[in-house]
Parts: C-alpha cells; sequence; structure tokens
C-alpha cells in the first residue's frame, strides 16, 4: 500500500464473497491538517481498485467503526448528539493508481475561535520529559484503599442528562479493596500527593457527572488537569487555555513523550509513544476510555487528527530533547512482572 504521505496505521478488514480483500489505512501528512483514514478494496491478485474515505470528525475512537458486508459494502460508525448513525460509504475507483490519494477539508475555525481569546502565563516546577512521564505512570499506577467515605452513599447522586451515577465505574463494589489509579473527577485538580492525602482524610472518589457543574467535595482530576499536573503546572490549565503554553507540532510525527494531543473545548491526552504499528499510545484522564480513571490507551493517529485533535508541545519542554520511553517502559514493566507472575501462580492453583 502506497499513500501520497506517509503510511499511519494499517489493518485487515475482511474478504467479501467475491474474494475482494479490505485493508483499512491511514494516510499521515507531515502536518497536523489533512490526515485521512480510508478502506481500500483489493481483487483477488492484490490490484488496488479503489477507496472508501472514512469522515472521521466525529467517530468512535475506542472500538472498530468499520464494517464490510458479504457482497462488499462499507458501513460506518458515526456518532450524533441522539444516537449512531450507520452510514453507507461511497466508493471511488483508482485506475492504474501509484499511490492512494486522500484530500480531506480540514475545518480549523473552532480552533481558531478559542486560541484567539487567550494569553496567559504559567507557573511551573522544575520539570523534564523524564519527569513528566514518571509523573504520568505514577496517576496511573497509585494503589489506594478504597474507604466507605471515599465510595459515598448508595444510591449514589444521578448525573444530569446521562444515565449514570457521580462514581466512577471502576470503583463499583470496591469498598475495602485496593484499586490502581487516580479516579476521573470533573472540574478537579491537584497532585498526586494532594489526591492521596484527601482519600486518606476520607473525601469521597472520583466524578463522572460533566454536565453538572463541578463538586468540591471530591477527589480525582479530569483531562486537563492531568496534563497540567504531569507538565508540572501549579494550576489547572482546560484544554481551551492549553494553547497559550504549549506550541503546535506542525508535524504530528515529531510527537515526542511528554506532548500532547489537545482538543480545546473537549478532551486532551498526554503522548507516551509512537507503537510498532504506528499507533499513538497515550495516557489521559477519560470518563469512558478508561472506565473513569487514568489510564492508557493506543488510537490510530489519523482518527485523533480528523477529529480535531491537536499535536502540541509544552513550551518548558520545547528544548528537552531527553530520550525517556524505553526507560520509562522498562520500569513499567518491571513493576508488572512480579504481579503478572503471582497471577499465573494463583490460577495454577
Amino acid at each position: 500500500m502506497r499513500v501520497r504521505d506517509k503510511l499511519g496505521a494499517v489493518e485487515f478488514l475482511e474478504i467479501d464473497n467475491n474474494d475482494r480483500l479490505y485493508i483499512l489505512g491511514e494516510n499521515i501528512p507531515d502536518s497536523s491538517s489533512g490526515a485521512a483514514t480510508f478502506v481500500a478494496r483489493y481483487t483477488p491478485a492484490g490490484k488496488l481498485e479503489g477507496v472508501y474515505e472514512l469522515p472521521l470528525s466525529n467517530t468512535p475512537m475506542t472500538r472498530r467503526f468499520v464494517t464490510i458486508s458479504g457482497d462488499g459494502d462499507v458501513y460506518f460508525l458515526r456518532t450524533q448528539p441522539t444516537g449512531v448513525d450507520v452510514v453507507g460509504v461511497g466508493f471511488r475507483p483508482l485506475a492504474n493508481a501509484k499511490a492512494i490519494d486522500v484530500r480531506p477539508k480540514a475545518d480549523t475555525s473552532f480552533l481558531s475561535s478559542l486560541t484567539s481569546k487567550f494569553s496567559a502565563i504559567a507557573a511551573v516546577r522544575p520539570s523534564n520529559r523524564q519527569q513528566v512521564i514518571e509523573s504520568a505512570f505514577a496517576f496511573e499506577g497509585i494503589q489506594w484503599m478504597v474507604t466507605p467515605a471515599n465510595y459515598g452513599a448508595d444510591p449514589d447522586s444521578a448525573c444530569t442528562g446521562f444515565n449514570r451515577i457521580r462514581r466512577p465505574w471502576y470503583l463499583q463494589g470496591k469498598i475495602g479493596q485496593q484499586v490502581r489509579g487516580v479516579p476521573y473527577c470533573w472540574g478537579c485538580h491537584g497532585s498526586l500527593a494532594q489526591f492521596r492525602a484527601r482519600v486518606e482524610h476520607g473525601t469521597m472518589a472520583g466524578n463522572v457527572c460533566t454536565r453538572n457543574a463541578p463538586r468540591p467535595d471530591v477527589a480525582g482530576v479530569d483531562c486537563s488537569a492531568f496534563v497540567s499536573a504531569a507538565w508540572g503546572l501549579s494550576v489547572h490549565y482546560t484544554t481551551a487555555a492549553i494553547p497559550a503554553i504549549a506550541k503546535p507540532v506542525t508535524n504530528p510525527w515529531d510527537l515526542r513523550p511528554g506532548d500532547a494531543l489537545n482538543k480545546p473545548g473537549s478532551h486532551v491526552m498526554l503522548f507516551l509513544r509512537f507503537t510498532s504499528d504506528r499507533r499513538a499510545e497515550v495516557m489521559e484522564s477519560s470518563t469512558g476510555g478508561c472506565n473513569g480513571r487514568v489510564c492508557r490507551n493506543i488510537y490510530p493517529l489519523a482518527a485523533l487528527l480528523a477529529r480535531g485533535y491537536q499535536p502540541v508541545r509544552f513550551r518548558a519542554l520545547a528544548d528537552d530533547t531527553m530520550v525517556v520511553a524505553q526507560d520509562a517502559y522498562s520500569m513499567e514493566k518491571e513493576k508488572e512482572a512480579p504481579q503478572k507472575e503471582a497471577q499465573k501462580r494463583k490460577h495454577r492453583h
């Protein structure tokens, strides 16, 4: 498979009743705009017939969003405020094409309207990429005991506009048990030490009611508070404020550990590394993708860019060329190895 710019993730999808092959691919240019995801159709002999261009402006990233029928029809899941639409995607033939050329139109008006309003100065503690990554892993890996006070009353308060309650899902039924990770908490912020101190003093943990006003009686971090803390910021910078303290990374392939993918007014994720299959591994505090806590996830890069996520670099890390990913991941694997071995022994017995 050849594309106009650089090939991102590639995934085999299906073979239809006529033995044609369908491959999901990404084209990612040396710019954060213009990334595209498509399905390429090949003959049984391996010749490219054409593509189905996927409009990724509002698609789910945590589950498969494309399916192929036996007759070769491509269907696409598109989320709407009231539900999910199943959309048939049109086929564009490519006769004797040497490379797949997909050129989506990028809408940057929303981003421009937000960033034009912001001017701010961030107070920070001395930090480097190694400390940013270690801090992120600490938020994900912290283990703490859930007390009745941390858990809250049952039944818990309901969220406005959601069929859910205040308590993050990963804490359900965990009174008296050790859990892993700082919980998602809408509007909350603070350092890891502050979170531990608050839960040890009986503060309720987490709040996933993102359509309600933030509450002062709960502890945890939301997405931007987590990134702010990892970067060493002394205050909480929201997703709309982050462009004031971070500069764009024009080429998304230049993302380095400790950078971020930010969608102003929506969500932000801390970038960790590119995986071997060219996807983006991130750390985030999320209600859905993380089950209501800080966790690691892997997403197709083109899907993130098409949804409006902007690669950005915290200005305090602009001149930091430290290589940190290998050390950070080897440390994490060393920590996890004894736990995995203990689990294996438990299952054997």
